[in-house]
């Protein structure tokens, strides 16, 4: 199981990892950088950030030697160790990749814009419409929030934990019978 949890989280990992160098280079090549400056900021915050992130992840793995089940706590170290293989490989790898790309990771038809624009551009987004909705009412929206999640956690009320024996075969049987 250890390989293949392994595997999962490191290609989820690793994929968003570098999604979020990607973005963060576009952005910048989108505002003017130049590309050698780009791929440096880029490693430098947003590769902050998912250092910051990865190293999270592998506490949080490392934690599930608390539970006190050796098969969770190898199973967490197991994806630890592919987690901080993927962050550290990234932080080389990518920005490499970003530099030799040169521009190719901004769409052609993609114009340059100054840092005001960028941001008049993502305030009249969807999600910054959406955004604006929820802050505007962020009352309603923890509310209802919190509604569906009780809404959501209701079933494990009734719940009930356990070994299941003999005991749950029919009356009369042989097997619980014995």
């Amino acid at each position: 199981v250890a390989p293949t949890l392994g595997t999962m989280l490191g290609l989820g990992v690793g994929i968003d990892y570098a999604l979020f160098l990607i973005t963060k280079h576009r952005t910048l090549l989108r505002e003017g950088y130049p590309v050698a400056d780009s791929v440096g900021r880029t490693a430098g915050t947003a590769g902050a950030g998912m250092v910051f992130a990865g190293s999270t992840l592998i506490a949080a793995l490392c934690g599930l030697a608390l539970t006190g089940l050796s098969f969770l706590a190898w199973l967490g170290f197991a994806s630890a160790i592919v987690v901080a293989v993927a962050v550290v490989s990234s932080i080389p790898f990518v920005p490499a990749l970003l530099g030799l790309s040169r521009r190719s990771v901004v769409p052609r038809n993609a114009k340059t814009l100054t840092a005001r624009e960028m941001d008049e551009e993502l305030d009249s987004s969807f999600w910054a419409r959406i955004a604006g909705v929820v802050t505007g009412h962020p009352w309603w929206f923890a509310i209802g929030a919190a509604l569906l999640l009780a809404l959501l956690a209701a079933p494990a009320a009734t719940l009930q934990l356990g070994h299941t024996d003999a005991g749950i075969y029919p009356q009369g049987t042989t097997a619980r019978e014995a």
